[in-house]
C-alpha cells in the first residue's frame, strides 16, 4: 500500500499523509538521475524558493550520494513537502505514517534512525511528524465516539499474535 492522502482545512491549512504500510522493510534503489535532472538541475532551488532550504540541503546531499536513505524514501517526501509549499503556501504539515515492528530488527531500526535523521535536518515550517499505525490506532481508541467494533477489528488485524 503507497498513497499520500492531502486534508484542507477552513483555516486554509493542509496536511498531507504519506502512507508506507511495510513498504519500507525492502530497500531503496536511489533513482537520483531524474530527481536530479527535473528538480535540481539548471541551478534550481526549488526548496529554498518556497522558504524551505534545509529540504534544498538535504536533496542535495542525496543526490550528491554525501547522505542515503535506503528504508525512508525521502526523495518522495521532499515533492511531498516542495508541492505543499508551492500549491497552498503555509500553513501545511507533512506525516509520514507506517507499520512498525517489534523485536529489536535491524531493518526497522534502520528505518527508525533514517526517519530522526530525516526530521532532525528538515525545515521547521514543513511541520514533519512520523508517526506508527500503531499510534493512530491507540489514538483512535482514546478520541471516543470510534466505533468499538472497528477498534476491535483493527487490534485483532494488525497487533502482533503470541
Amino acid at each position: 500500500m503507497r498513497a499520500c492522502s492531502l486534508a484542507s482545512f477552513s483555516d486554509g491549512s493542509r496536511i498531507a499523509i504519506e502512507s508506507k504500510f511495510t513498504e519500507w522493510m525492502t530497500a531503496k534503489r536511489l533513482k537520483v538521475d531524474d530527481f536530479r535532472d527535473k528538480y535540481l538541475g539548471a541551478q534550481r532551488n526549488l526548496w529554498a524558493d518556497v522558504g524551505l532550504p534545509e529540504c534544498q540541503s538535504i536533496a542535495a546531499d542525496i543526490v550528491a550520494g554525501r547522505r542515503q536513505f535506503r528504508r525512508l524514501d525521502a526523495l518522495q517526501l521532499l515533492k511531498h513537502a516542495l508541492g505543499l509549499a508551492v500549491s497552498s503556501g503555509r500553513p501545511f504539515a507533512l506525516i509520514y505514517l507506517y507499520f512498525d515492528v517489534d523485536g529489536g530488527s535491524d531493518v526497522a531500526e534502520r528505518h527508525r534512525a533514517e526517519i530522526t535523521e530525516f526530521a532532525r535536518r528538515l525545515d521547521e515550517a514543513l511541520g514533519f511528524k512520523a508517526m506508527t499505525y500503531q499510534q493512530l490506532f491507540s489514538s483512535l481508541a482514546s478520541v471516543g465516539g470510534v466505533d468499538s467494533g472497528y477498534l476491535d477489528y483493527l487490534q485483532a488485524r494488525y497487533s502482533p499474535r503470541d
